[in-house]
């Protein structure tokens, strides 16, 4: 799902090492950069 600048990102809850995240947290932020990596050694 390609997201453009200056986009309202959708809601977006997952769980992560450290626990879970919550994009909706952030929404109030002026900005926020967001990165995917792939998992190491995956066609991807």
């Amino acid at each position: 799902m390609p997201i453009s600048v200056g986009a309202v990102i959708p809601s977006i809850r997952c769980e992560t090492q450290d626990g879970q995240l919550d994009l909706d947290v952030y929404r109030a932020s002026k900005n926020l950069v967001i990165w995917a990596y792939p998992k190491d050694d995956t066609a991807g």
